[in-house]
């Protein structure tokens, strides 16, 4: 089994490198006494493995996430933005190797899901990670993908300390898996398929791939499909459509025509955090529409780098898409 992704294919890794210098600066400002001791820190073999140099600062807990984890979260709101662009986040934090420290071969148990390693602090000497027979060095600013069921274990005899930011999110489906297969519900009624040009392949590429973490399927020299949530875009290279800001939403006038796609709220959410944080300008910033009426809806506009509007909708539940109010 290999233990190694190639970091390039999750759409996340481009936007957490790039904020490499920011996390940086922002882990500059804490003191490692503000680090917990790792609750997994307690082996010791003498003169070949020592635990109780790891420590870790959590900035984000999953179904524990609380109040510590909030707080951290403020303080470095760079890596705040960045993290909130992770699809299918499970818990991230900033993991410290004190000189001396040697992890004792283990490995998870959670194979659904991966982990991200972003080394801001690599020390000079002898620190890495073994996966089976292939030992792997950090560099700095460069992410390192895994899978953590496969045993591992991890060093810094190095002259300093050595601080990653540890990413675990949700292993997306590969071809052939359950997952990728299985259509959701809304399948049986069928899947939406929408063809529009786009003046520039790559920048949609890095837009809709990148930005959005849409799947991309086949292409050609002039086309390329992409999975949005579940539905199908073929961005063919031509001239846009014109549009004009004649749709009233609220008070505001927005693009016409446009399409978009309808989320659950947490998702929509999510995409909101990592649109921000790739610096999209919206149209319409994201806001609820009929609070506490029926219909309750959140939404925002944007637009992709050729000028095709983009509307995402949120509802706490697809019951209420229809009802009358929006």
């Amino acid at each position: 089994m290999t233990a190694i992704h190639d970091a390039g294919a999750f759409s996340f890794v481009p936007l957490l490198e790039a904020a490499c210098p920011a996390i940086a600066a922002e882990l500059a400002a804490l003191s490692p006494t503000e680090f917990d001791e790792s609750p997994d820190s307690l082996t010791r073999v003498e003169g070949v493995y020592d635990e109780t140099g790891w420590r870790w600062l959590p900035l984000h807990g999953g179904a524990a996430d609380g109040a510590r984890h909030e707080a951290n979260r403020a303080r470095c709101p760079a890596t705040a933005r960045a993290l909130a662009a992770v699809p299918g986040l499970v818990n991230a934090g900033f993991s410290l190797f004190r000189p001396g420290t040697h992890l004792y071969p283990h490995h998870g148990e959670l194979g659904q899901v991966l982990r991200c390693h972003l080394p801001l602090r690599v020390p000079a000497g002898d620190v890495g990670i073994r996966f089976g027979a292939q030992t792997v060095r950090w560099r700095e600013g460069r992410c390192l993908v895994f899978d953590d069921t496969v045993e591992h274990e991890a060093w810094n005899h190095g002259d300093g300390d050595r601080i990653v930011l540890i990413v675990t999110f949700a292993r997306p489906p590969g071809p052939g898996t359950a997952e990728a297969t299985a259509a959701p519900a809304i399948a049986a009624r069928g899947l939406f398929h929408l063809a529009f040009h786009v003046t520039d392949l790559d920048a949609a590429r890095r837009f809709y791939g990148g930005v959005l973490g849409c799947r991309e399927g086949r292409s050609t020299a002039t086309w390329v499909d992409f999975d949005l949530f579940g539905h199908q875009l073929s961005l063919h290279l031509g001239q846009p459509w014109t549009t004009a800001r004649t749709g009233l939403v609220g008070e505001h006038r927005v693009p016409m025509p446009h399409f978009g796609v309808v989320l659950l709220l947490p998702e929509w959410r999510r995409l909101a955090d990592r649109l921000q944080a790739a610096g999209v300008e919206f149209v319409l910033e994201p806001q609820v529409r009929y609070p506490g009426q029926p219909g309750e809806q959140w939404t925002m506009f944007f637009c992709d780098p050729c000028g095709n509007p983009i509307e995402v909708k949120g509802f706490a539940s697809l019951d209420g898409l229809y009802r009358s109010g929006g």
